[in-house]
């Protein structure tokens, strides 16, 4: 006689040997129900591999509660596991923002109020008054963690008559007292310009990376 995978894993939850399905306690049944239920559903759409792979990784909680070694919490319809995320865990993540931003620069000078403020003049040469000189720039922060090691919990439940696997309370720290870098620099665009009081004078450019801050998290 040939006996499946399923039965024999059914066989080892319980005693070592073959028994009446009576002798189960509650939850061992449960437990017998999920995994059969599971198997058939694999043979049903020819996925003998996975058949025998999931029983050992997807239910390895459902053989620990029947050997009393795990905390969960069961029902008739349902079984529920809470969970750790690994020490081993790590974590990456990069994020960036482009915020575009244009405007004018502009001294203060102001005739009568204000003759000693300084003056924008565009070009290198001539002109006259206090001018509006455009500019556009695009503002990009950056933020960057990683491979930190994460701390969390969850809920992992099944559900045996729907067949429906959810997660639930999902909580981590993705730093977990370990640091990420922030950046921020622009893309700067203007044209050349000069000012007066004090004298100087600002070579154009056009879509130049101008680095702003820096610091960690």
């Amino acid at each position: 006689m040939v006996r499946s995978p399923a039965l024999i894993w059914v066989c080892f939850l319980g005693r070592g040997q073959w028994f009446d399905r009576r002798e189960l306690k509650a939850d061992q049944r449960q437990i017998a129900r999920l995994c059969l239920k599971w198997c058939y559903f694999c043979a049903m759409r020819n996925l003998h591999g996975i058949s025998r792979l999931l029983p050992s990784r997807l239910l390895a909680p459902a053989c620990l509660l029947g050997l009393g070694t795990a905390v969960s919490e069961a029902s008739a319809a349902a079984t529920q596991w809470d969970c750790l995320l690994a020490p081993t865990s790590t974590y990456s993540q990069e994020t960036l923002i482009q915020l575009p931003l244009a405007g004018t620069w502009i001294g203060d000078y102001v005739a009568v109020t204000n003759e000693t403020g300084t003056r924008t003049l565009p070009g290198f040469f001539g002109g006259s008054g206090n001018n509006a000189i455009p500019f556009s720039s695009t503002v990009k922060p950056k933020v960057s963690i990683a491979n930190t090691h994460p701390t969390g919990t969850f809920q992992f439940g099944f559900d045996a008559a729907s067949g429906v696997v959810n997660v639930n309370g999902l909580l981590v720290d993705t730093l977990a007292g370990q640091t990420g870098t922030i950046s921020t620099s622009m893309l700067l665009t203007y044209s050349t310009f000069r000012t007066v009081q004090p004298t100087s004078t600002f070579i154009g450019l056009t879509n130049v990376d101008v680095p702003i801050d820096s610091g960690s998290l």
